[in-house]
């Protein structure tokens, strides 16, 4: 894991904050933030009284097909910020983008600092994961020091490192390690979601 600030220019940073925060940029609404459905929820939370689910907005700029339309990112190519980032501040080379998502979560003040959405990872197969913060807020991810090995679990887990939450921070850590967001209580949490090998 490790974790750096001013991942992009401040300009970028600044710029993306714009258009992402902007009453144009289109949002889809997710009833939970990671999609369990209402029994889920209930045995995930009789394992883990800290698991609070909250809603959300999301926005997939690139999925599983690696479809990118351009039309909703006022000429922002995503892919490139991300992979000369990704190179210039972990020294890492990527092979290939799997996933870009667009996280919003709304401030919601009844959540406590213990609480946190449904611990899990991106994707099944080895990749990357990154962080990004557009904005700052309180809702920082959560890493817990269990690892994905093939089979999702609902077993309580250990909570190791909640991530910096500043404007233009990232994280990257491995995408077998389960994680977790957490409902903001001061601010909106914008975040960008970007797996990768």
């Amino acid at each position: 894991m490790q974790e750096v600030e001013n991942f992009f220019h401040p300009f970028e940073q600044k710029r993306l904050l714009g258009l992402l925060s902007s009453n144009s940029f289109p949002w889809l609404y997710y009833k939970n933030v990671s999609g369990l459905d209402k029994n889920e929820m209930k045995f995930a939370y009789s394992k883990d009284t800290n698991i609070r689910e909250g809603f959300g907005f999301q926005h997939l700029i690139l999925g599983n097909n690696h479809q990118f339309d351009k039309k909703n990112y006022d000429n922002i190519d995503f892919l490139s910020m991300f992979t000369k980032s990704i190179k210039t501040k972990f020294d890492i080379e990527v092979l290939d983008i799997q996933r870009i998502m667009i996280g919003l979560t709304t401030s919601e003040s009844s959540y406590k600092t213990n609480e946190y959405f449904f611990p899990h990872v991106d994707r099944f197969t080895p990749h990357k994961t990154l962080i990004y913060n557009v904005n700052t807020h309180d809702g920082g991810t959560r890493l817990f020091r269990e690892r994905f090995d093939g089979k999702m679990t609902v077993d309580k887990k250990t909570h190791i490192h909640t991530a910096i939450s500043k404007q233009g921070s990232a994280i990257l850590f491995d995408g077998f390690t389960y994680h977790a967001g957490a409902q903001p209580t001061t601010a909106d949490k914008i975040i960008i979601n970007v797996n990768f090998i």
